[in-house]
C-alpha cells in the first residue's frame, strides 16, 4: 500500500509521543502530499487502541505493541516509504545496583561503542 492511499483515512494520534512515532506519521505522510487528518489522541498505547477502536479510525504503533491485540481483529498493513523504520531501544539499570558479571560486561560493551 502507497501511504497516499490514507490520505482520506481519520487518524488517532498520541498526545505525547516520546517514541517519535507522531512524528513518524507526519514525515510519511508528508513524504505522500498530505498531512493525518487526526480525530482523536491518547496518551498511551492501550488508550491509542481504544480510540481506535471507540472512534472507528486508523493509527500506527509498533510491530511488539501491535501482536498484543491481533486477535482483536486490527489488520497491519505494510505501508510502502522511503523513511527508514526503525525503532530505538533502551538498556536501562538501577544506577547502584549489583548487576551480574554477564549483564555488567553486555553494558560495558555497549557503552563503548
Amino acid at each position: 500500500m502507497e501511504a497516499g492511499e490514507l490520505k482520506n483515512e481519520p487518524f488517532a494520534v498520541y498526545n505525547v509521543s516520546t517514541n517519535g512515532t507522531n512524528r513518524l506519521l507526519y514525515a510519511i505522510c508528508d513524504g505522500a502530499g498530505f498531512r493525518p487528518k487526526t480525530v482523536t489522541a491518547a496518551y498511551n498505547d492501550y488508550g491509542l487502541i481504544n480510540e481506535v477502536i471507540s472512534n472507528h479510525c486508523i493509527s500506527i504503533v509498533s510491530h511488539t505493541f501491535y501482536k498484543q491485540f491481533r486477535s482483536l481483529g486490527f489488520t497491519e498493513l505494510h505501508i510502502a516509504t522511503n523513511i527508514p523504520l526503525i525503532q530505538k531501544i533502551y538498556l536501562v539499570w538501577v544506577r547502584d545496583a549489583n548487576l551480574s558479571p554477564v549483564a555488567r560486561g553486555f553494558r560495558e560493551i555497549l557503552l563503548s561503542k
